[in-house]
């Protein structure tokens, strides 16, 4: 039988981790209202305008762009080291995939801009 207690303990202290910083926190912390709580802190410059700023959806599809291109490194490396160990499979399925990913931020591209 699998023993779950140890899963059951580290739930169990997590949540006593957090309950236990709430409550301090709500037990020390501060308590004012004065006319500038409310207002956003821009490094010492006056707000100016709503802070409700409605962006265009190129900023999206491109913020979609950056997102996919980022793990495509990172993935790609570990899959080089275990190619003396399985071969050409690593190979083909890394190109495989690495192939995949540039027709995805192409087709973002055309999107955004075409």
């Amino acid at each position: 039988m699998i023993h779950i207690w140890p899963l059951i303990l580290y739930g169990a202290a997590a949540l006593a981790v957090v309950a236990g910083m709430l409550s301090v926190s709500a037990v020390l912390g501060q308590r004012h209202r004065e006319g500038a709580t409310d207002e956003p802190y821009e490094s010492g410059i006056a707000a100016t305008g709503s802070t409700q700023v409605r962006f265009n959806a190129k900023f999206y599809l491109m913020a979609m762009f950056v997102c996919s291109t980022e793990p495509e490194i990172p993935a790609a490396l570990p899959a080089v080291s275990l190619i003396g160990k399985f071969g050409l499979a690593t190979i083909t399925a890394m190109l495989f995939w690495l192939g995949i990913a540039p027709s995805a931020i192409i087709n973002l591209l055309a999107a955004a801009f075409g």
